[in-house]
């Protein structure tokens, strides 16, 4: 697994279809003034409601504007499928010359017929995630446990029933509360402690691949009007999540097999 930390800002914005465009155009323009003045790595993301395969003329008034603030478009395939058309409304500008490589690509939802836009960026700064790190936390056994029973009832709670603020319930809860933590941070302090990253075994490179391929062949099944192929891509959806579940089944019945600690195991599968 890779980590890169970036210190991006990403501008999201949203068109209305009525909209008046040359207001959009102004009112973007003043919005990315007032931001050239700080050292920003900007990105900018969204739906324009600009068709970039048809409407030449907005679409070039957009990207002109952008342009002379070094961001580019980069989604050049549709987003929007539906029966009757395709559309590409939505985008993603960034700076070309900061991230010259990256990976933009759909991501179906299932829950609209607007895709969402899938951006991997590529930098000299990446490095590789460690298989552990490091937590504070508290530890809670019986031991602590009775401690902090123990104190509470030496505790005489003079400060809660204290009749000098005047019944105030506010006071008496903050009194009350500040005797109780006092207590509790005092029976189980913090400690710090290493914890494994953990990842999903039953994930293999087969899986991956074939998740990747399922991905090209749903892009293929809602722009074609083959019976066939669509009925290749729902059978192909069936027999690849069975595979996925008996990888599941296989990965997590080890797992417990040779655990020595077989409950514990048992909750951290489900």
């Amino acid at each position: 697994m890779v980590h890169c930390p970036l210190n991006l800002t990403v501008v999201s914005l949203y068109r209305s279809p009525s909209g008046n465009f040359d207001i959009f155009l102004k009112k973007l323009e003043n919005i990315l003034n007032s931001l050239s003045v700080y050292p920003l790595n900007l990105i900018i993301a969204g739906d324009f409601n600009v068709n970039f395969m048809t409407d030449i003329t907005k679409r070039n008034h957009l990207t002109s504007l952008l342009k002379t603030y070094n961001l580019e478009y980069i989604v050049t395939f549709p987003t929007r499928l539906v029966t009757q058309s395709v559309s590409a409304i939505h985008n993603i500008f960034l700076d070309r010359s900061k991230y010259d490589k990256f990976i933009i690509e759909p991501s179906y939802n299932g829950l609209s017929d607007h895709d969402a836009l899938s951006l991997t960026l590529y930098t000299h700064t990446c490095k590789v995630l460690k298989s552990t790190e490091i937590r504070i936390g508290r530890k809670y056994h019986m031991e602590s446990i009775s401690n902090f029973k123990w104190n509470l009832s030496f505790e005489s709670w003079e400060s809660v029933f204290d009749t000098t603020n005047g019944n105030e319930v506010n006071a008496i809860f903050n009194n009350f509360l500040n005797v109780y933590l006092r207590i509790f941070y005092c029976s189980f302090p913090q400690h710090k402690f290493t914890v494994r990253n953990k990842g999903k075994g039953w994930i293999t490179i087969s899986i991956i691949t074939s998740c990747r391929q399922k991905k090209e062949l749903y892009l293929l099944y809602r722009v074609s009007n083959n019976t066939a192929s669509k009925n290749y891509y729902r059978k192909y959806c069936k027999i690849l999540a069975k595979t996925i579940q008996l990888a599941k089944r296989l990965y997590y019945n080890k797992l417990i097999t040779q655990s020595k600690n077989k409950t514990k195991n048992r909750l951290e599968c489900n």
